[in-house]
């Protein structure tokens, strides 16, 4: 049988029995026994896991082995290529690039403000918002399985483009304005 990859990309899901999902978790940061706690969560049998580390980090404890490798001061846009389902801890930044490159996401929330982004994602239905670190594992299997999130995901990224374009042309404007502004301020102050 010819694998088939799950969620993203409008194709037919898997039950993991025919096919890992690439799995990437990135969150910087966070203590070694809770990104172990993800991974354990995550499994080996239906997952290929990246785990993406700072420089300054010390990584979890679980060792690497064929469907688990560390990328170390790995840039996130370098690792979303071929992502099945990404599990982020709900920045801004993050979130938006994994948006903008169409991966399902599955927030981990550290802070109050990482659950708000979590529940924005999960309101557009571009992810889900996991509870704990033992909850991820599950998150990803439903993220992945969920053959509606490709079609929901080129929405939302297109709508990112959007707000993307708008954000360069209000910055540009403003720009121009406040160069105008104060143009016109040292010519009223210096005859």
């Amino acid at each position: 049988m010819t694998p088939v990859r799950a969620g993203h990309g409008g194709k037919r899901p898997t039950d993991g029995s025919d096919y890992r999902w690439n799995v990437l978790v990135a969150l910087p940061g966070r203590p070694s026994d809770e990104v172990d706690a993800v991974l354990t969560s995550i499994g080996s049998t239906e997952a290929n896991t990246v785990v993406q580390l700072t420089g300054r980090s010390d990584g979890p404890r679980t060792a690497p082995s064929p469907n688990l490798a560390f990328a170390v001061a790995v840039p996130l846009t370098e690792l979303l290529d071929d992502v099945d389902v990404a599990v982020l801890a709900g920045d801004v930044h993050t979130v938006l690039v994994a948006l903008r490159a169409r991966v399902p996401l599955v927030v981990l929330p550290a802070r109050p403000a990482q659950a708000g982004i979590g529940s924005a994602v999960a309101s557009v239905g571009a992810g889900v918002v996991a509870v704990s670190a033992d909850d991820v594992g599950a998150a990803v299997r439903a993220v992945a399985l969920d053959a509606t999130t490709g079609p929901r995901l080129r929405a939302v990224a297109e709508h990112v483009t959007a707000v993307d374009a708008l954000l360069v042309a209000l910055g540009t404007s403003a720009l121009r304005l406040v160069g105008s502004d104060r143009r016109r301020h040292r010519s009223t102050r210096h005859p």
